[in-house]
């Protein structure tokens, strides 16, 4: 029985059928891979465009009306420091300190005061020593101030609206002298860092 002869050119066939089928069972099928997804950049929301706060944009009209009010409001601070400074100055003639010689001069006392309160009010970044500065400065003018109505209202009528009389003594005159003395301490040097700036902004 003859032996059937295999050509070169089948075994290269066969051998080819053989890789193909090997390689076909070993590979695991992959998933299919999918670009990556792009994620779209999320617009930020519009911004809201505030009203022009400029005063150059304001009308004309609400000008002259700002104006006036902070106007008025800066003579209600004016009038309220007069007030708290001829206080202070009585109470300081009270306890002896003889200012009637040096004339206006004196005026320079409630002056600094006022300085003082303005340029060092208390702020987030106030220091311990500007805090302590302020605070002995507003003492000494809630003090004098105080001091120089006890003095000067006791027991004096007041023509205001219906009109009243300030308690001769006792804790009604203290009473009053204390609520007035924190008013004119205070409010005029609120109402003039509100209003200043203000003012100026509005017609630069």
């Amino acid at each position: 029985m003859k032996t059937p002869q295999v050509s070169e050119q089948d075994v290269r066939l066969i051998a080819e059928l053989i890789t193909a089928q090997t390689n076909e069972q070993s590979t695991v099928p992959q998933a299919e891979q999918r670009p990556p997804a792009t994620t779209k950049p999320t617009p930020h929301a519009p911004t809201r465009q505030r009203a022009a706060s400029t005063p150059a944009d304001a009308p004309l009209y609400n000008r002259v009306q700002s104006t006036i009010a902070l106007c008025f409001a800066i003579f209600i601070a004016g009038l309220l420091w007069w007030f708290g400074a001829y206080f202070t100055l009585q109470a300081l003639a009270s306890f002896g300190i003889k200012l009637a010689g040096v004339g206006w001069w004196q005026w320079l006392i409630p002056v600094a005061i006022t300085a003082s309160e303005l340029a060092l009010w208390p702020h987030r970044a106030s220091g311990p020593l500007q805090f302590l500065f302020f605070a002995g400065v507003g003492l000494f003018d809630i003090g004098t101030s105080f001091a120089g109505l006890t003095v000067w209202g006791a027991g004096r009528p007041i023509p205001l609206f219906v009109g009243f009389t300030i308690p001769q003594a006792g804790w009604g005159l203290v009473g009053f002298a204390l609520v007035v003395a924190l008013v004119l301490a205070f409010i005029p040097e609120r109402l003039i860092r509100w209003a200043g700036p203000d003012l100026l902004a509005l017609w630069k």
